[in-house]
Protein backbone atom coordinates (compact mmCIF):
# COMPACT_ATOMS: atom_id res chain seq x y z
CA UNK A 1 0.00 0.00 0.00
CA UNK A 2 2.82 2.27 0.72
CA UNK A 3 4.68 1.66 -1.83
CA UNK A 4 1.72 2.38 -4.37
CA UNK A 5 1.81 5.68 -2.88
CA UNK A 6 5.35 6.34 -3.23
CA UNK A 7 6.17 9.09 -5.69
CA UNK A 8 2.16 10.19 -5.92
CA UNK A 9 0.86 13.49 -4.94
CA UNK A 10 -2.96 12.95 -3.97
CA UNK A 11 -3.30 16.44 -2.92
CA UNK A 12 -6.46 18.19 -5.20
CA UNK A 13 -4.62 20.91 -7.89
CA UNK A 14 -6.23 23.96 -5.94
CA UNK A 15 -4.00 22.59 -2.48
CA UNK A 16 -0.20 22.77 -4.71
CA UNK A 17 -1.02 26.70 -4.81
CA UNK A 18 1.22 28.63 -2.53
CA UNK A 19 -1.84 30.61 0.03
CA UNK A 20 0.11 33.77 0.69
CA UNK A 21 -0.72 36.61 -1.93
CA UNK A 22 1.92 38.29 -4.03
CA UNK A 23 2.12 41.42 -1.63
CA UNK A 24 2.41 39.33 1.32
CA UNK A 25 5.07 38.11 -0.43
CA UNK A 26 6.75 41.26 -1.50
CA UNK A 27 6.71 42.20 2.22
CA UNK A 28 8.82 39.20 3.05
CA UNK A 29 11.36 39.46 1.10
CA UNK A 30 11.99 43.08 1.49
CA UNK A 31 13.67 42.40 4.71
CA UNK A 32 13.51 44.57 7.96
CA UNK A 33 12.51 48.12 7.40
CA UNK A 34 15.35 50.72 6.46
CA UNK A 35 17.62 51.88 9.06
CA UNK A 36 16.84 48.78 11.55
CA UNK A 37 19.99 46.57 11.92
CA UNK A 38 19.43 43.40 11.37
CA UNK A 39 20.31 40.08 14.01
CA UNK A 40 23.65 39.79 12.08
CA UNK A 41 24.78 43.40 11.94
CA UNK A 42 24.06 43.76 15.84
CA UNK A 43 25.84 40.54 16.71
CA UNK A 44 28.67 41.35 14.48
CA UNK A 45 28.59 44.92 16.53
CA UNK A 46 28.82 43.09 19.41
CA UNK A 47 31.54 40.78 18.39
CA UNK A 48 34.03 43.90 17.32
CA UNK A 49 32.88 45.82 20.36
CA UNK A 50 34.00 42.76 22.79
CA UNK A 51 37.46 42.26 20.09
CA UNK A 52 37.97 45.84 20.93
CA UNK A 53 38.13 45.71 24.96
CA UNK A 54 40.00 42.26 24.98
CA UNK A 55 42.86 43.83 22.67
CA UNK A 56 42.58 46.79 24.95
CA UNK A 57 43.00 44.59 28.03
CA UNK A 58 45.51 42.82 26.62
CA UNK A 59 47.77 45.79 25.83
CA UNK A 60 46.64 47.08 29.17
CA UNK A 61 48.38 44.44 30.94
CA UNK A 62 51.25 43.59 28.57
CA UNK A 63 53.94 45.44 31.20
CA UNK A 64 52.76 43.44 34.22
CA UNK A 65 53.44 40.20 32.16
CA UNK A 66 56.51 41.34 31.28
CA UNK A 67 57.87 42.17 34.54
CA UNK A 68 56.58 38.34 35.66
CA UNK A 69 58.02 37.33 33.01
CA UNK A 70 61.63 38.01 32.97
CA UNK A 71 62.36 36.64 36.17
CA UNK A 72 61.36 33.19 34.93
CA UNK A 73 62.31 33.14 31.30
CA UNK A 74 65.80 31.65 32.16
CA UNK A 75 64.33 28.73 33.73
CA UNK A 76 61.90 28.41 30.87
CA UNK A 77 64.42 28.18 28.16
CA UNK A 78 66.63 25.45 30.09
CA UNK A 79 63.36 23.76 30.30
CA UNK A 80 63.06 23.66 26.52
CA UNK A 81 66.22 22.60 26.08
CA UNK A 82 65.71 19.93 28.26
CA UNK A 83 62.70 18.97 27.04
CA UNK A 84 64.39 18.73 23.30
CA UNK A 85 67.53 17.25 24.35
CA UNK A 86 65.21 14.43 26.32
CA UNK A 87 63.32 14.07 22.33
CA UNK A 88 66.90 13.86 21.10
CA UNK A 89 67.99 10.82 22.71
CA UNK A 90 65.26 8.66 21.42
CA UNK A 91 66.12 6.19 18.66
CA UNK A 92 65.32 9.01 15.52
CA UNK A 93 68.63 10.68 16.88
CA UNK A 94 69.61 8.26 19.92
CA UNK A 95 71.99 10.81 21.43
CA UNK A 96 71.42 8.70 24.98
CA UNK A 97 73.91 10.89 26.78
CA UNK A 98 71.32 13.82 25.69
CA UNK A 99 69.06 12.01 28.62
CA UNK A 100 71.68 12.48 31.37
CA UNK A 101 72.04 16.00 30.28
CA UNK A 102 67.94 16.26 29.72
CA UNK A 103 67.75 14.92 33.55
CA UNK A 104 70.29 17.27 34.98
CA UNK A 105 68.65 20.42 33.28
CA UNK A 106 65.27 19.84 34.23
CA UNK A 107 66.06 18.70 38.17
CA UNK A 108 67.80 21.97 38.04
CA UNK A 109 64.72 23.49 37.31
CA UNK A 110 62.54 21.80 39.64
CA UNK A 111 64.66 22.11 42.34
CA UNK A 112 64.73 26.20 41.49
CA UNK A 113 63.95 28.09 44.85
CA UNK A 114 60.90 29.88 43.00
CA UNK A 115 59.53 27.28 40.95
CA UNK A 116 56.09 25.95 42.59
CA UNK A 117 53.03 23.98 41.61
CA UNK A 118 51.52 27.09 41.07
CA UNK A 119 53.14 30.34 39.90
CA UNK A 120 52.40 32.56 41.81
Amino acid sequence: MASERFGRDERPAEATEDPVSDEAESERDEGPAPGVPSLADRLGAAARKAMAALAAGAIARLPVVRAAMLPRLPRLVVTIVGGLLLCASFPSLSWWWAAVVAAALLAWVLNHPATTPWVV
